[in-house]
């Protein structure tokens, strides 16, 4: 499976960036669940692999992911204040 991350800084909204999630159209369509599996399992290599070029170490920059996703909406039970263009995603 392959899912390509693109953000860019938003051109109608200054401090706002806009994140693009896609797949190739020949690829079987993934459903929300399964690409968050996926796009989750490469922030975990990432981290796993941060002490060895940052300094900073695993633990500290699990929580601090921890902690921008919380900080990323209103109510951490509740997530109707993200958009999500299901599209390109597969859940249509």
């Amino acid at each position: 499976m392959e899912i390509t991350v693109r953000i860019e800084k938003s051109e109608d909204t200054p401090g706002v960036n806009d994140i693009f999630i896609q797949m190739p159209k020949t690829q079987e369509k993934l459903s929300t669940q399964q690409a968050v599996h996926i796009l989750i399992g490469g922030v975990n290599m990432l981290i796993k692999s941060c002490s060895n070029e940052s300094g900073i170490k695993d633990y500290e920059l699990m929580e601090e992911v921890i902690d921008h996703l919380k900080s990323e909406f209103i109510d951490v039970k509740s997530f109707e204040n993200l958009f999500v263009d299901k599209k390109y995603i597969g859940d249509e």
